[in-house]
């Protein structure tokens, strides 16, 4: 090889870690591990009257409260029919305020634990086509285990109500 032929990070693949968030036993999405603040085991949540279809309401953290939403409601579009079952899990994540002098907080219910994953480029792919709102709140798309798995953005999944 020669050396002022080209930089050698360009012969290298771009590998990243991902970590993922089961929001049902089937699917997946993504957020960057810095986003990713903490996990809470049964979280306690109070409803909020005339509150968007998806959010399962307010969950006390850190002596405040924060939106609890439920991914998977909201990209089935579908309302809940009655009262929201408690998730098992919820992932407390975190980015940017509006000034950008501080960090704003959100919660998502999670199916499982998440996990971490290592990602490489060649691992890009489209976003999955089950739901309209994937080119709203996802940034990209990578394939794991055979499936699209869509990178959150929450800044856009929690800032604005959707549908």
């Amino acid at each position: 090889m020669r050396w002022d032929a080209e930089p050698m990070a360009a012969a290298l693949p771009t590998t990243s870690t991902a970590t993922l968030l089961p929001y049902r036993p089937d699917a997946s999405a993504a957020l960057p591990p810095h986003a990713c603040i903490e996990v809470v085991e049964a979280p306690a949540f109070v409803p909020v009257p005339g509150g968007p279809y998806y959010a399962l309401g307010l969950m006390p953290w850190r002596g405040g409260r924060i939106p609890l939403l439920d991914l998977d409601v909201l990209l089935r579009a579908l309302p809940r029919s009655g009262p929201a079952n408690p998730p098992r899990w919820a992932l407390v994540v975190a980015w940017p305020d509006g000034d950008g002098r501080g960090s704003a907080f959100g919660a998502l219910a999670l199916a499982a634990l998440p996990s971490p994953a290592m990602v490489e480029d060649e691992q890009a792919c489209a976003l999955p086509t089950d739901s309209d709102l994937w080119p709203w709140i996802a940034r990209s798309c990578f394939r794991h285990g055979g499936q699209p798995v869509p990178v959150l953005d929450p800044a856009r999944l929690f800032g604005a109500p959707h549908g």
